[in-house]
């Protein structure tokens, strides 16, 4: 049989015009989780159960160590203080130089993701199949509609709530906590939830 190998057309190399700018080595773990503050500075959190702050050149500011477990999550609000969720099963307010501030420890098991919202409340997920909003250390609410793990929460304009979990389900959830409507056309996890400028909701499973 002929050999057709020589029709085939070379695909060029898309990341060949790709160049890294810098690369931060000073975790000793997985970087489970990173956001950006408004100076463009970075915020990581990683299995070696640190919370590490990152110049916009690559350069580490300070590094947290309040964390007895692997953090899962990391967000800012809009004052850049930060805010982490791990495995201990707290969810922690750190200052922008890297002090905490709070901790919350209302969580039965470990803390999966966590967002602010437009008045700097924290919402927060986990696997206790638990949405919760938590304000100064204290908890506002908890949505616990879920049958599964909460893995990713984020929130529209509106301070509304949307939820990820291993239950296959995307859910709208009120600034008050109650449930507004429930997505089911996954057939698996939804592990990562987004909300654009126009308040549409993008689910990833």
């Amino acid at each position: 049989m002929a050999s057709n190998i020589s029709n085939i057309k070379q695909i060029p190399d898309m990341h060949d015009d790709v160049e890294e700018i810098w690369q931060f080595t000073g975790h000793t773990l997985y970087v489970l989780s990173v956001t950006i503050d408004s100076q463009n500075n970075i915020i990581s959190g990683s299995s070696d159960n640190t919370v590490r702050k990152i110049s916009t050149d690559g350069n580490e500011i300070w590094k947290f160590t309040g964390n007895s477990s692997s953090v899962y999550s990391v967000c800012v609000d809009p004052q850049d203080n930060i805010y982490s969720g791990g495995a201990d099963k707290t969810v922690r307010k750190i200052s922008t130089d890297g002090n905490e501030i709070w901790k919350f420890t209302g969580n039965s098991s470990s803390v999966r993701c966590v967002h602010a919202d437009s008045q700097n409340n924290i919402i927060s997920g986990g696997y206790d199949k638990t949405v919760r909003k938590i304000s100064s250390s204290t908890e506002i609410w908890s949505f616990t509609g879920h049958t599964d793990i909460v893995y990713s929460v984020c929130v529209d304009s509106q301070d509304n709530i949307y939820s990820g979990s291993s239950d296959n389900t995307v859910r709208k959830i009120s600034s008050n906590g109650a449930e507004i409507w429930k997505f089911t056309g996954h057939t698996n996890s939804s592990h990562s939830v987004c909300v654009d400028s126009q308040d549409n909701i993008y689910s990833g499973s």
